[in-house]
């Protein structure tokens, strides 16, 4: 009988073994990583987990993000690492990566498409924008739209209300989720390092261009009984996104995000 991995801590001990080979395949193939979102915060509020996450979140220049991608590919077994994203999976319709422990499934109740992924860390690509703010945040936009509606078209019916049902059926009008993401892709590569000044996460609902610059030199931070490696412009990346991200939100917002049933594979 397969064991449920059902304690918060034992689910980060997992994310935190996980990253901890993730910053040992980048540091041997000269790949380049950051913190990113809740776990920067993590990192720079309390050298570690924020105490009620759930996850573990990195960024990633495009060309960095597919070298992992396809060096863990390549290794499947011997890390014991196993890559989730559109390009491995015709049921996985977000655009950025999972890296999942293969010794673990987790499955995302809210989801349709019931894609049997492991414990995880998610992995952000970055990638170039144009230097002209309203052209940045008008790509950005066009990229939301597509978003919202490959996403909408994996949420689960029973799991939802009736203003999202009329959006789900507003998606569905447009296609399949596969020709929404290609779009997508198409909108994101436009750009080259020597082109452009700013850096996006596109695949994140917060489209916010960046200076380049604040990506230029990565700092190591302990990060629980690790270190890891954060931005050097952490400060202004985390208050562009979340404000005064140093003060504690409300008890009642203290809560991990994610909803999954986690558990070991019989063997294990």
């Amino acid at each position: 009988m397969s064991k449920e991995i059902n304690n918060l801590e034992d689910l980060k001990l997992i994310e935190l073994d996980i990253m901890k080979k993730i910053h040992k395949i980048c540091t041997k193939n000269g790949l380049q990583y950051y913190l990113a979102f809740g776990s920067l915060i993590g990192a720079v509020r309390h050298n570690g987990f924020i105490p009620w996450d759930d996850d573990i979140d990195i960024y990633m220049m495009r060309n960095d993000y597919e070298k992992l991608c396809q060096i863990i590919t390549d290794n499947e077994q011997s890390y014991q690492l196993k890559v989730f994203n559109s390009a491995s999976s015709n049921k996985y319709y977000r655009n950025m990566t999972k890296i999942c422990d293969s010794r673990t499934v987790l499955i995302e109740k809210k989801y349709k498409e019931k894609v049997e992924l492991g414990v995880n860390v998610d992995v952000w690509p970055l990638d170039y924008s144009s230097n002209i703010n309203f052209i940045a945040k008008l790509r950005s936009w066009h990229c939301i739209i597509l978003h919202s509606l490959f996403f909408l078209q994996d949420i689960e019916l029973e799991q939802t209300n009736l203003k999202r049902r009329l959006g789900i059926f507003i998606a569905n009008l447009f296609g399949k989720p596969e020709a929404k993401i290609s779009k997508c892709e198409r909108l994101i590569n436009k750009y080259s390092r020597k082109q452009s000044d700013k850096v996006i996460c596109y695949s994140y609902d917060k489209y916010i261009p960046f200076d380049k610059d604040l990506f230029s030199r990565p700092i190591l931070m302990r990060f629980e009984d690790a270190e890891f490696y954060i931005p050097n412009g952490y400060n202004e990346i985390l208050s562009d996104i979340y404000g005064d991200y140093m003060t504690f939100p409300p008890e009642s917002e203290r809560n991990p995000k994610h909803d999954a049933l986690a558990y070991w594979k019989e063997s294990n």
